[in-house]
C-alpha cells in the first residue's frame, strides 16, 4: 500500500460491543452479582467477559436465563458473520431508520431473512426455530431429505414444516441439541445464554487445530504416509499443503490476502472455508473434499481444481471465479453470488439463486436449478472494440444513482497502488460510458472529498471479464488511457467509494477496466467536481479525555485487529459528538519527519475514515506491525509501545476532544500479539544482519512476557525466535 493509504480503513462493527447497545454493556458493579455462576454456559460467558465481549449490566449480572429479541439478535449475527452489506428494504413493523432498520436490511440483503409476510417483528422474542433457520442459511449447511434425527424429540409435532429440515441439518452438525426433557421447544424464546453459546461456537477458533503462519510446504512427503490434522488454520499465503487429511475443518483466512495457497493430495472431511485469496488462486490438485465455502469479505477469489480432483459441495456467498480443471468433478455448486465458471470440468448440478444473477460458464452444467437458472450466460471469447452507449450522468457530472443495482456502495480504503507489471500507453481500448461516478455530498472521510464508481450498468460480460480496475488523475482530458500512470486500484463491484485527496479533487479521473492478464479492456475519463470537507482544531477548547473509550481484543489473521468502542453512557453524555477517527501509532511511516508526531495536531490534519455515532459505536482498527517498510518503521523507534488516537468531531468536523491509549489485552491476547511478530520474522534460513533491529525488537517483547503468558505461544514461534536471536549473533561474529 502507499504510505498515505494504509491506515484508511472500511469500518466494520466489532465483536467487542456486541451488546453495548443491546442492554447487555455497562459499567458493573463494584460488588458484581454473577448470575452465571452454575449456569450451563458458565464456561462460554466466563470467555466473553475476559474477551471483554460481554459486560453485563449495572449490577454486574448477566441475566442468562432472560430473553433476546429477534433484533438483538439479528444484530449479533450480522456482527459475527461481518455482514455490512445492505439494500433498502420495507416492512409495516420496522422503523424508517436507526439500528434496528439497519441490522434488518443486512440480513434481507444477506437472504436469511425473509420475513413474516410484510412484517419482521423486531420486537418479538427469537424463537429456537427461527434461529435454526437463520444459522442454517448462513453456514449453508445440507439440508437432509431424511427427517429422523427429529424423531428423538418429544415435541417433533411442534417443529413447523417451514423449518425443520434447517433444525434437522442444526442438529446433524451439532450446533443445537435438545434438551435433557427430551423437547427440542422450537417455539421457545432463544435465551441470552443459549445466544452466546451458539455464537460463541460458530466464531471460536478451531479447538485443536493447527495454524500456518509462514509460507512453505506441509504435510508429509509420502504419499502412502498421510499426515493427519483434526482441523486447521491458513493465516499466509505461499503455503503448498501436500498429502495430508484433515478431519474438521480447513480454514483459509485473511491472512492470504491476495496470496496463492496449493493443497496437493489433500482430503477435508469438513468444510473448506475460504476467507482469503484473490486472482492469484486457491489451487486444489488431485484431493478430495467434502465442501467449500466462498465468504471472503471484499474482491473475488479465485478456484482452481486440478487432476483428480472432487468436490461434492461448492457454496458460492461471495464473488469467484471457478477455474474447473478437465479430468476434476463437482457434485453440486449452489450460487448466492455472481460467478464465472470457466474450464472444461465436469459439474453436475449448480443453484443459481437471486444474487447470482448473470453468472456466466463456459462449459454448461450438467442440471442448472435455482430462480436465476435462465440467467446465466455462455461468454463468447472476445470483447468488441466498443462497449454501448452512454447511460445515467455525463462525464463532467455525477453520473448514476448510488440506489440503482439494489447494492449500497463498498466503502475502501484508497485502493492499492497497483505493482503488477503493465505495458506501456495503450491505444484503442474502448470507451466504457457506463462507467459513471457518483460524486457524494456526503462526506466520509476527513479533509477529502468522497466519490463511488458506479459500475452496475457496465455489460454482465464486460464485468465478469475485467479482474480488477486501475486508475490516475490528470490535470487535461487525454486521448487514450496510459496504464503507466496507474496510481492505485480497486476491485471491481457494483459500486465502490473511496476518498479522493484535495490536490485531485478537480482533476481529470481515468478508470481503466482490466482483465486477469493486467490487459485494459476498457476505460472512461470523468472530470472531477468536488469539495472538501477539512476538520478544524483550536487547541483552546480541546479536551484530552481518560475515559469513555475502550481499545480491546487483538485477533490474529494478515494484520492485528483491534476493537475501539466509544461507551454508550460517555455518548449520552456528549451528545456534541457526531463522529470519531481512529489512528494507530504504529503507522510510523506516516506521523514521524519533520513537524510531524503522534499528536492530535498532525492526526487531525490527515484524511481517515470518518465513524459515525449511532446506535454501536464501535470500530475495527487494523495494527499494521509488519517490517517490510522502508520509511521509518516503527521498530527502529525506542522505547516504543503500541497505542492509539481516538479523535471525536461535531457535525461540522470540529474537533472536540481526544483519547490517547494501549489496548486492553488478556493473557491470551498478549501471548498471540507476540507470537504474531514472530510470525512476521523471516524464516531462520533467510536471516540477513539487515533484520537485526525487528528480532532484537520481537525479541524484547517476548522476553518481557510472563512465563504463563509465553506458555500460550506456540512452541514451533518459541524455537523460531530464540533460533533466531542464535543466528543473529552467529552473523554478527562474522
Amino acid at each position: 500500500m502507499g504510505g498515505k493509504l494504509r491506515r484508511i480503513l472500511s469500518v466494520s462493527l466489532g465483536l467487542s460491543l456486541l451488546f453495548s447497545s443491546l442492554g447487555f454493556a455497562s459499567a458493573a458493579a463494584s460488588s458484581p452479582i454473577k448470575d452465571y455462576e452454575g449456569h450451563w454456559a458458565q464456561q462460554q460467558i466466563e470467555s466473553w467477559l475476559e474477551k471483554g465481549l460481554l459486560k453485563g449490566f449495572e449490577d454486574g449480572s448477566v441475566k442468562p436465563n432472560q430473553s433476546i429479541t429477534r433484533a438483538e439478535f439479528v444484530a449479533l449475527v450480522n456482527r459475527v458473520f461481518e455482514i455490512t452489506k445492505s439494500q433498502p428494504v420495507k416492512f409495516t413493523d420496522l422503523p424508517a431508520t436507526g439500528w434496528v432498520y439497519e441490522e434488518f436490511s443486512k440480513a434481507v440483503t444477506q437472504g436469511y431473512i425473509k420475513g413474516y409476510g410484510d412484517k419482521v417483528r423486531p420486537n418479538a422474542p427469537v424463537t429456537r426455530q427461527e434461529v435454526a433457520a437463520i444459522i442454517s442459511k448462513l453456514l449453508f449447511l445440507e439440508e437432509p431429505n431424511n427427517l429422523d434425527v427429529l424423531d428423538q424429540f418429544k415435541d417433533r409435532d411442534q417443529i413447523s414444516a417451514w423449518s425443520e429440515r434447517k433444525v434437522a441439518a442444526m442438529i446433524n452438525s451439532g450446533t443445537m441439541k435438545g434438551y435433557p426433557s427430551g423437547n427440542f421447544a422450537p417455539t421457545q424464546a432463544l435465551t441470552r445464554a443459549e445466544a452466546v453459546a451458539i455464537l460463541e461456537s460458530l466464531n471460536a477458533p478451531m479447538g485443536g487445530g493447527f495454524l500456518i503462519t509462514q509460507s512453505g510446504v506441509f504435510g508429509s512427503k509420502d504419499p502412502a504416509q498421510l499426515t493427519g490434522y483434526n482441523s486447521l488454520t491458513v493465516s499466509t499465503y505461499g503455503v503448498n499443503l501436500q498429502n495430508a487429511v484433515i478431519h474438521g475443518d480447513l480454514l483459509l483466512d485473511e491472512g492470504i490476502g491476495e496470496g496463492e495457497v496449493s493443497l496437493d493430495n489433500v482430503t477435508v472431511k469438513g468444510k473448506v472455508i475460504v476467507k482469503g485469496g484473490g486472482v492469484n488462486s486457491i489451487h486444489f490438485k488431485n484431493s478430495t473434499i467434502e465442501q467449500v465455502v466462498v465468504q471472503r469479505k471484499s474482491g473475488v477469489v479465485r478456484l482452481v481444481t486440478e487432476g483428480t480432483t472432487q468436490i461434492k459441495n461448492i457454496f458460492v456467498q461471495t464473488g469467484a471465479i471457478l477455474n474447473l480443471g478437465e479430468g476434476t468433478t463437482v457434485s453440486k455448486v449452489i450460487l448466492d453470488a455472481l460467478t464465472k465458471v470457466i474450464g472444461q470440468g465436469q459439474l453436475l448440478s449448480v443453484t443459481v439463486n437471486d444474487r447470482a444473477k448473470g453468472s456466466s460458464f463456459e462449459k454448461k452444467p450438467d442440471l442448472v436449478e435455482g430462480s436465476q437458472k435462465d440467467s446465466i450466460t455462455m461468454p463468447t471469447p472476445t470483447v468488441a472494440p466498443t462497449v454501448g452507449a452512454a447511460v445515467g450522468g455525463s462525464s463532467g457530472g455525477g453520473g448514476g444513482n448510488g440506489s440503482s443495482g439494489g447494492e449500497t456502495p463498498t466503502t475502501t480504503p484508497i485502493p492499492t497502488p497497483t505493482t503488477t507489471p503493465t505495458p506501456s500507453p495503450v491505444v484503442n481500448v474502448p470507451l466504457v460510458n457506463e462507467i459513471t461516478l457518483v460524486q457524494e455530498a456526503v462526506y466520509k472521510y476527513t479533509n477529502a472529498a468522497t466519490i463511488t464508481v458506479n459500475l452496475s450498468k457496465v455489460s454482465h460480460a464486460l464485468r465478469t471479464q475485467a479482474e480488477h480496475a486501475e486508475y490516475y488523475f490528470t490535470t487535461a482530458l487525454e486521448g487514450s488511457p496510459d496504464l503507466d500512470k496507474a496510481q492505485g486500484w480497486f476491485p471491481i463491484d457494483m459500486f465502490v467509494s473511496f476518498p479522493i485527496y484535495p490536490d485531485h479533487i478537480k482533476d481529470y479521473m481515468t478508470i481503466i477496466l482490466t482483465d486477469e492478464d493486467s490487459a485494459p479492456i476498457g476505460y472512461k475519463s470523468i472530470k472531477l467536481d468536488l469539495n472538501a470537507k477539512y476538520t478544524t482544531l483550536d487547541m483552546s477548547t480541546v479536551t484530552k479525555y481518560s475515559e469513555g473509550v475502550n481499545i480491546t481484543g487483538a485477533s490474529i489473521s494478515h494484520y492485528i485487529n483491534n476493537s475501539i468502542s466509544l461507551d454508550s453512557v460517555f455518548v449520552q453524555q456528549h451528545p456534541e459528538v457526531k463522529y470519531f477517527t481512529t489512528t494507530p501509532n504504529t503507522a510510523f511511516y506516516e506521523i514521524v519527519g519533520p513537524n510531524k508526531g503522534f499528536n492530535v495536531e498532525h492526526i487531525s490534519s490527515t484524511v481517515a475514515y470518518l465513524n459515525e455515532i449511532s446506535e454501536s459505536y464501535s470500530a475495527v482498527e487494523i495494527s499494521y506491525e509488519s517490517f517490510d517498510y522502508d520509511e521509518s518503521p516503527f521498530y527502529t523507534q525506542p522505547n516504543f509501545e503500541e497505542e492509539y488516537m481516538v479523535i471525536l468531531y461535531d457535525s461540522e468536523l470540529k474537533v472536540l476532544g481526544y483519547y490517547q491509549g494501549k489496548a486492553n489485552l488478556t493473557d491470551q491476547q498478549k501471548a498471540d500479539n507476540v507470537g504474531f511478530k514472530i510470525g512476521k520474522l523471516p524464516a531462520v534460513d533467510l536471516l540477513v544482519l539487515n533484520d537485526e533491529a525487528a528480532v532484537n525488537w520481537v525479541y524484547d517483547r517476548y522476553f518481557k512476557l510472563t512465563d504463563d503468558q509465553k506458555k500460550l505461544i506456540a512452541g514451533d514461534l518459541i524455537i523460531k525466535i530464540v533460533e533466531l536471536k542464535e543466528k543473529l549473533l552467529l552473523l554478527k561474529q562474522g
